[in-house]
């Protein structure tokens, strides 16, 4: 006979409960600060190094070296491109906690050793990077370097001699000890997990690891009156569909007939394209660079057989054209918050510029 269980029931969902669209979507909002200390250390280690190539005003160049014989060196961030620049090193710890100094003697000893080996030379800096951060007694620690090689001193039999390398036992005695003696331990330091976070806003890869939306855009620059070099494709097909359509030459944007509807056409497509590049620069910063080529694909997609379709001219194509970009469904694209229909049309205007579209039928 089976064993009944009179847990009480639970309680009746109220108005309260009812999940949000973004909740039923993708559970319950988690932080940055709480979505990071969730990585594996591999992915930790990815997520610095993002950091650290964020930090263009510091660094030229940005090595990821985690790994077995780092020797203790996770990432390297080189300020100037010879090979004996200084460098800040970074050293990834992913804990269940904020690190303490048991968990960082190890890498200090590896540090002295190797830079006394020269197997690199002495950093300018070297951090702790921890998504819990460090706690008071490591940080306080790093803010007395002398007590701080006090403590590896006394802490180097037990927790160094046999684990800085497995070719042999390192042991502080000899010219290795004056070396620690004299070594500068104001190098250390550590860089708390919400610089990390809000620092990694910069990466192009931010949005895809924390979500959210991209930032508004404002109001893309007027077009100048002189048409650029970069306009040249786009705007030879749509004058060629404007002669199309009115059976005159036109050549050039004057050529256009005063009052005529080209006119205020061409207008509002060189505005759209102008729309569209604006996007397509804040989507290279904020999403990377194959984004905005994967909502060009989309965009074309969805239009080409409309492009392909029977249309009495070139002015009649182009206009059909944008007016199926302005209708696409693109609620899977990440720009999609911020596709106005004038961007949408824009689009068709990139493409036309990237000569993978044309208005005026080939015969």
């Amino acid at each position: 006979m089976g064993t009944s269980f009179n847990d009480e029931e639970l309680p009746p969902l109220t108005t309260e409960d009812v999940p949000s669209p973004e909740d039923v979507r993708s559970g319950p909002y988690v932080s940055p600060a709480q979505r990071v200390t969730l990585y594996s250390a591999t992915e930790w280690e990815s997520f610095v190094t993002e950091w650290a190539h964020t930090l263009t005003d510091r660094y030229v160049r940005v090595r990821q070296l985690g790994g077995a014989g780092d020797q203790g060196r996770d990432i390297v961030g080189y300020t100037a491109p010879t090979v004996d620049s200084p460098r800040d090193v970074y050293q990834c710890k992913h804990y269940s906690a904020p690190l303490m100094p048991s968990d960082v003697w190890i890498e200090l000893g590896k540090v002295c050793w190797h830079t006394y080996k020269k197997h690199y030379p002495v950093p300018h800096r070297y951090y702790f990077v921890s998504p819990r951060g460090t706690g008071t007694s490591l940080s306080n620690l790093i803010e007395q370097p002398d007590e701080l090689r006090s403590r590896l001193i006394d802490e180097w039999e037990d927790k160094c001699t046999k684990r800085i390398t497995k070719a042999q036992s390192v042991q502080l005695k000899g010219h290795l000890r004056k070396y620690v003696d004299s070594f500068d331990f104001s190098i250390f330091d550590d860089v708390s997990p919400s610089e990390l976070i809000r620092q990694h806003k910069q990466s192009p890869r931010h949005l895809a690891r924390f979500g959210g939306s991209l930032p508004s855009l404002g109001q893309a620059p007027v077009p100048p009156t002189k048409i650029g070099p970069e306009e040249t494709n786009y705007v030879a097909r749509l004058l060629s569909a404007y002669a199309e359509h009115t059976q005159a030459k036109i050549e050039c944007s004057i050529d256009i007939p005063e009052g005529h509807p080209c006119e205020s056409h061409f207008r509002r497509s060189r505005q759209a394209f102008y729309d569209a590049e604006f996007l397509r620069a804040m989507s290279r910063e904020q999403l990377g660079a194959a984004a905005y080529p994967a909502l060009l694909d989309n965009v074309f997609d969805g239009i080409c057989d409309v492009v392909d379709s029977d249309h009495v001219d070139g002015f009649a194509r182009v206009k059909a054209a944008t007016q199926a970009a302005a209708a696409l469904q693109l609620t899977a694209d990440p720009h999609e918050t911020r596709l106005t229909p004038r961007r949408r049309m824009g689009t068709c205007h990139q493409l036309a510029n990237n000569e993978r579209v044309c208005w005026k039928k080939k015969k």
